[in-house]
């Protein structure tokens, strides 16, 4: 178990995954994927990062805090495509005033799954749990995101190259099986900062 530095990184073949707080950016030869949109990303995502978004993975999670999106949606004027799962009402919402709203500014799409389908984008896939979670396929390597620590929400997790947890408030009673979930595991808090308890790792 390591303690990781203040935006740990992970690459493999050609993905690198960048952790902004509890947001994730991939990185596939310049060309990036956001998932989440947590209110740091104000303070994380450089002005560069979001000028090469090509996709904007919204599981559901972060749509309260509209911080976030604002902070994507003002620093940018391209064409932009956001994913969200079907019973997410509010993301559409959100997409359509922000196009009534700001017409001369970035053009926002969007795509929307249910749960458990997979959806082919942009030369990779997508697929949500229905509980905030994610996996993401590109170049045969998963990445996969959960908010829910509960066992049930660590199952999308399984499997994963890269897994990430978002815990908030009480953590895995079962270290031991959460530790086994991916060869390589962040945990972090509900703020995007390492989360740390005396049962569990720090970030694994």
């Amino acid at each position: 178990m390591t303690v990781p530095e203040d935006r740990p990184t992970w690459q493999h073949g050609g993905l690198t995954v960048q952790r902004l707080g509890r947001a994730l950016h991939l990185d596939d030869d310049g060309h990036g994927w956001l998932v989440g949109a947590p209110a740091s990303l104000d303070r994380d995502a450089s002005p560069d990062l979001i000028a090469q978004l090509g996709l904007w993975i919204l599981p559901g999670d972060d749509v309260a805090d509209l911080a976030g999106w604002l902070s994507v949606l003002d620093r940018r004027d391209a064409p932009l495509t956001i994913v969200h799962p079907l019973e997410s009402d509010r993301i559409a919402a959100l997409t359509d005033a922000w196009s009534r709203g700001w017409p001369d500014r970035a053009v926002l799409s969007s795509d929307a799954a249910a749960p458990g389908v997979w959806m082919e984008v942009d030369g990779g896939r997508i697929r949500f749990d229905g509980r905030g979670g994610v996996q993401i396929e590109r170049h045969d390597l998963m990445v996969a995101r959960s908010v829910d620590a509960s066992a049930a929400g660590q199952r999308v997790l399984r499997g994963a190259d890269l897994a990430v947890l978002v815990v908030s408030g009480q953590g895995p009673t079962d270290w031991t099986h959460t530790a086994t979930l991916a060869p390589t595991l962040w945990v972090v808090d509900e703020h995007g900062a390492p989360w740390a308890d005396a049962r569990g790792p720090v970030e694994a």
